[in-house]
C-alpha cells in the first residue's frame, strides 16, 4: 500500500491515512475514510486495529487523530509534521478515550504517552 508524498507544512488535506510506514496518504473529498479503506480491501476498524492512524482537518482549524494501537518512530514523526500547522485545537482520540488540546506540544506529549 503506497502513499503519495505531501509536504503538511504548507497544507492538510482534509482526510488522511497515517500507514505503518509514516506515509501521509490523501483521502480523496470525493469518498469517506472508509471508503478509502474499502477501495483498498480493507475495513476502517481493522485499519485502525493494524494501527493506521486517521487524520481529519476540520474547520476551524481542528486536527482529529483517530488510533488504538501505539505509534512507531515513523508514525510519530509523521504526526509531529501534523502538529507543525497550528491549528486552533487538536483532538486526539486513543482507543475511544478522545482528548482536546489547545497547544500541539501538549497534544503530542499525550499521543505519546500512548507508546
Amino acid at each position: 500500500m503506497g502513499g503519495w508524498s505531501i509536504d503538511c507544512t504548507k497544507t492538510v488535506m482534509a482526510k488522511l491515512w497515517i500507514d505503518l510506514d509514516g506515509n501521509l496518504i490523501a483521502v480523496p473529498d470525493s469518498i469517506s475514510h472508509e471508503e478509502y479503506a474499502h477501495s483498498i480491501g480493507q475495513e476502517l476498524e481493522s485499519l485502525l486495529a493494524q494501527g493506521w492512524l486517521r487524520i481529519q482537518k476540520v474547520p476551524p482549524p481542528y486536527l482529529l487523530i483517530d488510533f488504538h494501537i501505539p505509534l512507531n518512530a515513523a508514525q510519530a514523526m509523521a504526526v509531529g509534521v501534523l502538529f507543525e500547522n497550528r491549528f486552533s485545537v487538536y483532538v486526539v482520540e486513543f482507543r475511544g478515550e478522545a482528548r482536546e488540546f489547545r497547544d500541539a506540544g501538549d497534544a503530542m506529549a499525550w499521543v505519546m504517552r500512548n507508546e
